[in-house]
């Protein structure tokens, strides 16, 4: 668990440019290869190169913070510019956003005169709103001194106040979550704002679909004008290219686009480079057995004298919010002689959008920090220096699980993953997409749930009685609807899933029951579990201090 080093700068050359079976063929575009002293995922062309061959304004060039092109930047921008609709795929963290951002604004400073303060030109469509912002505050900057405006629209903020922005101020970049734009398009005149609409943009389209919004973008795309009577450009990115993003391809694209990819047949992908290792502990264990992991990777990092960030994935929002209030009352305040303080952040769907984007940014600002997280962090959102990814609990999938693997080693760095499961969740490692990656059991594995763990067991325990009992409710009900639905890998019954739970609730998670029964649950709660009529669950007709809710999200 050593801490990561500043890796060298290792040459390489810029990844095949790869034609779709079904694409008219086109001749790639030159470019040279990496220079020796290059971080492995940029290439050798020069962003003032860009600017003195006349491919791009100076203007431009001098905004951009980096002296280099990414690898997925210098292949797609001669294509981008070209006006030529492309379906790019590339690893994650790469600099996609820079690559659609910075030849959509330049072809919009071709235009004479500039488009007046009603139109909007360039519509980008992000999964997520943290992902908006980061878009949004990317475009500000390659716009400096530039007569054009940003702005972003996404569920969380009050529609009223984004309706009167967009019409009152100029808006030549939208950045979009699916499901608030369609409320606009429909509500709020914007469809008469997009008519004019210059280029069109899918970010992390295998996102956008894996969230469920294949029928919004479909919406959105029939309400912006034809783009094979009107032109326009879309330029769809994805990391990687399954049916359902092929279908919405060729929905959005041109049948003459160009697929470029910067992941040649020989190269594995980012997840194949990461150390990844797995605990398989009880539940009982599992909070100490994080906290030990924590502490000893980040003094292993002060010891060093380096910086660390780490992010701590778990199920659900509910249990990611547990884990934070325990190293927040408890670990930070009071701890043991081998804990290194560092500031710790939690970011999931339950929190206020003004509260995740604030842990956003301050995650993204501080050199060493925790971040307990749910899957809201696990695609998309560009955080540097991520040296560890802990994984806690089992994930839904195993894409999920290289999504949330991705937030490290990216920009050239290796990183390290953990994994920590219980006995009953290894089914999770015989399947076949997780057999294929290069995880193995930790070392130590065997002997860290042994007595070496038990000041950590105490540590534990100490913070637990800390810890809100409504959040303790909250978090007992999201561990029933998460691992109701991995009833058939864990083998159990329901009657097995609320016995588990119930010990869960009482032993590890230390509730106060006054009468021995665990947490109370709404009828209509246990209903949309689907566990009406299972014995041991504590049904009442109110809950104390809290809402009704399942409790999980993201």
């Amino acid at each position: 668990m050593s801490a990561q080093a500043a890796l060298a700068r290792k040459p390489q050359e810029v990844r095949e440019i790869a034609r779709d079976p079904q694409p008219r063929p086109a001749s790639p575009p030159v470019i040279p290869s990496a220079p020796v002293a290059g971080n492995n995922t940029f290439s050798a062309l020069r962003f003032s190169d860009l600017a003195t061959q006349g491919r791009i304004s100076q203007k431009l060039a001098n905004n951009i913070p980096h002296e280099f092109c990414t690898e997925v930047q210098a292949a797609t921008i001669d294509t981008s510019l070209s006006g030529r609709d492309i379906l790019a795929r590339a690893k994650t963290g790469t600099g996609k956003t820079l690559s659609f951002l910075l030849p959509s604004v330049e072809l919009l400073s071709r235009v004479v005169p500039t488009p007046s303060r009603g139109k909007i030109s360039i519509l980008v469509i992000s999964p997520t709103r943290e992902l908006a912002q980061q878009i949004a505050k990317e475009a500000e900057v390659l716009m400096k001194d530039l007569p054009y405006k940003v702005q972003t629209v996404f569920g969380g903020t009050n529609i009223n106040t984004e309706k009167r922005r967009l019409l009152q101020e100029r808006c030549d970049v939208l950045v979009a979550t699916p499901g608030r734009l369609v409320d606009h398009i429909q509500n709020s005149g914007l469809r008469d704002q997009l008519n004019g609409l210059r280029t069109l943009v899918l970010d992390e389209a295998d996102r956008l679909l894996d969230a469920g919004f294949r029928r919004e973008l479909v919406s959105i795309i029939e309400a912006l004008p034809n783009n094979r009577t009107q032109r326009r450009q879309t330029l769809l990115y994805s990391a990687t290219v399954s049916a359902e993003v092929k279908k919405i391809a060729t929905l959005a694209l041109l049948p003459d686009h160009q697929y470029i990819s910067t992941i040649s047949e020989d190269e594995e992908n980012t997840h194949q480079h990461v150390k990844q290792e797995y605990i398989v502990a009880p539940f009982s264990d599992t909070y100490a057995i994080t906290a030990k992991y924590l502490t000893e990777a980040i003094g292993q990092s002060r010891a060093a004298g380096e910086d660390e960030k780490i992010i701590v994935f778990l199920p659900t929002a509910r249990s990611a919010s547990l884990m934070y209030e325990l190293v927040r009352r408890n670990w930070i305040s009071r701890p043991p002689e081998s804990f290194f303080p560092v500031p710790v952040l939690q970011i999931h769907s339950r929190m206020s959008q003004p509260a995740r984007m604030r842990a956003t940014e301050d995650f993204r600002k501080l050199p060493s920090a925790v971040l307990f997280s749910s899957d809201v962090t696990a695609r998309g959102m560009d955080f540097q220096g991520i040296g560890y990814v802990v994984q806690v609990g089992v994930p839904a999938n195993a894409e999920q699980y290289i999504h949330r693997l991705g937030r490290t080693a990216r920009v050239g760095r290796e990183g390290q993953g953990l994994l920590i499961i219980s006995p009953d969740e290894r089914f999770f490692l015989r399947q076949k997409e997780v057999r294929d990656l290069p995880l193995v059991e930790h070392p130590q594995s065997n002997t860290l749930i042994g007595p070496a763990l038990d000041p950590w067991r105490q540590l534990t325990a100490s913070a637990m009685s800390r810890v809100p009992e409504v959040l303790k409710a909250q978090t007992y009900s999201a561990f029933l609807g998460y691992y109701k639905t991995f009833s058939k890998g864990t083998g159990w019954s329901a009657a097995q899933l609320v016995a588990i739970a119930n010990e869960f609730a009482l032993r590890v998670l230390l509730y106060r029951s006054t009468n021995g029964k665990p947490p109370g649950l709404l009828a209509k709660t246990v209903g949309m579990m689907g566990l009406r009529g299972t014995p041991g669950l504590n049904v009442v007709k109110a809950l104390e201090g809290g809402d009704g809710s399942i409790g999980g999200g993201r």
